[in-house]
């Protein structure tokens, strides 16, 4: 941490000892000081991005307003503690799943599920087989 002592009516700064009471300024006697106290913090920030969309249509009523909806991005995966990328498609009129994790470092796809909706039955580890098979050698099923 630094501390500095600026002068509002010369302009002069210097660096002050942190436990320094400052009553005038050094150089012009002025009151007007200002002691500063100044850390550098090194942070980062990673920025995930997604889209989620709903189509509805208003001629139906409430509970069947909703035809579509999607989801496409950065989805934090809980059992693993990591993003992944995933699209998701949910299509009531032609009554379609599908949804695809992807590790975004390797470009390998997780989990893959493409299936009439009405067959849809959520995550576990049956859903994984039912959806189309194995998983990669590895890899846990996505609860």
């Amino acid at each position: 941490m630094s501390t500095t002592m600026n002068c509002s009516n010369c302009g002069a700064s210097s660096p002050a000892v942190q436990t320094m009471i400052v009553e005038n300024c050094p150089r012009c006697g002025s009151d007007a000081v200002n002691v500063c106290h100044f850390e550098r913090v090194d942070e980062s920030v990673k920025l995930h991005e997604s889209w989620t969309g709903i189509l509805k249509d208003p001629s139906r009523p409430s509970r069947e307003k909703e035809r579509q909806r999607f989801k496409s991005g950065a989805d934090f995966w809980r059992d693993k503690l990591r993003w992944v990328q995933l699209e998701r498609f949910i299509d009531r009129d032609n009554a379609r799943y599908f949804e695809k994790v992807t590790d975004p470092e390797t470009g390998g796809v997780i989990h893959q599920c493409n299936e009439p909706l009405p067959e849809h039955r959520g995550h576990d580890s049956t859903a994984d087989r039912r959806c189309g098979g194995s998983l990669p050698k590895g890899v846990d099923a996505v609860d």
